[in-house]
């Protein structure tokens, strides 16, 4: 059929031509003529009369969080925390000021919440809360112990009565290894028996063995300050050596802008993950509003990159803004796990892929 009308199409345009060249036609009405041929056998051959639009391009520029890098800063005297009688705001007298790698203006306010496009890789993004420095105070692990379930405490191993509170943990709890190493500034902050840098691979075994015999049924170790040492290549990759033959993760705290955790072969060593959040990042200045500000952005950072992390510590301010927002994560679309739960990200997958 369309090759008969094809046909005829053909000895019309020819009639025309020779009208052109004998009769005169006007060249209009033989462009015309052209023009409804073209539509007509567009249409019988099945090919597009006119060219379309191409579609606008639309690209998601996804910018590195502007992640925090310290928290050296923070009082690890967690009894210092808790007195008699506390302020307006239920803080203790703020302590001595500790240098951070961060600068004044940042540590005053957290950065705000990075407008990014969400791309969540599951249907219910992840979210660890970590408490740390517990293990000094039954009044502090009380508060803990508290909180809508779960949640990883990190107990210090030189706690008096650190592996009672551990006993005590309420189930849903997840317990860690709170360890202590050498910060670059204030050593004195680590507490007793850190794991030093600068002692060969004996003692430093030794050391470690010490603290890990200290508590007993935590799943996990992350860092007690240690800005210094777990900047160190060949310390970090002797502890964790040790975590993988004991079946523990390590949670790096991120208290140095480069960790030597991530630049270990992946798969070597003990799993690592890292800290995103630091709930409470500065306790000099903290409010309530910087602490919901914090975990605005852990929620976010969650949404993008399917998981996230976040630490904080038993300051009585923190632990009275987290309780609500732990109560009423689900009901906005998150999923709170223990730490142990969690992969590395995308991100630190990144990174070992780097190596």
């Amino acid at each position: 059929m369309r090759s008969e009308v094809l046909e005829q199409m053909s000895e019309a345009l020819k009639r025309a031509l020779k009208r052109r060249f004998t009769e005169g036609l006007p060249w209009p009405i033989l462009f015309v003529i052209g023009v409804f041929s073209g539509v007509l056998m567009g249409v019988l051959t099945g090919a597009p009369t006119h060219r379309p639009q191409a579609a606008p391009i639309t690209t998601s520029v996804v910018q590195d969080e502007p992640y925090e890098l310290a928290f050296d800063q923070a009082p690890h005297n967690i009894e210092a925390l808790i007195p008699q009688k506390t302020t307006d705001q239920g803080l203790a007298p703020t302590p001595d000021a500790v240098p951070s790698l961060r600068s004044p203006s940042r540590l005053s306010r957290p950065s705000p919440v990075p407008s990014r496009q969400a791309n969540p890789v599951s249907p219910k993004p992840k979210i660890a809360i970590v408490i740390d420095d517990v293990g000094l105070s039954w009044q502090a692990f009380e508060a803990v112990n508290n909180l809508p379930a779960p949640v990883t405490v990190g107990f210090l191993p030189y706690g008096k009565d650190a592996q009672e509170m551990l006993d005590a943990l309420r189930p849903g709890h997840e317990a860690m290894l709170h360890l202590p190493m050498e910060p670059r500034e204030r050593v004195q902050d680590a507490g007793p028996n850190m794991l030093p840098l600068g002692v060969d691979d004996g003692a430093l075994h030794t050391i470690l063995a010490q603290n890990m015999a200290k508590l007993e049924g935590y799943k996990g170790v992350n860092n007690h300050t240690g800005s210094a040492f777990t900047a160190d290549e060949k310390a970090m990759a002797l502890v964790l050596s040790e975590l993988k033959a004991k079946n523990l993760y390590f949670l790096d705290s991120v208290t140095t802008p480069n960790p030597a955790s991530q630049t270990l072969p992946l798969g070597k060593y003990a799993r690592v993950v890292q800290r995103d959040v630091f709930i409470d990042p500065d306790y000099a200045s903290l409010d309530e509003d910087m602490i919901k500000q914090q975990l605005a952005q852990l929620e976010h950072i969650a949404l993008v990159e399917g998981q996230a992390i976040g630490i904080g510590h038993p300051y009585p301010l923190t632990l009275n803004v987290l309780g609500p927002w732990l109560v009423t994560a689900e009901a906005r679309g998150f999923e709170l796990v223990p730490v142990s739960a969690l992969a590395p990200t995308q991100r630190d997958r990144l990174f070992a892929a780097l190596r």
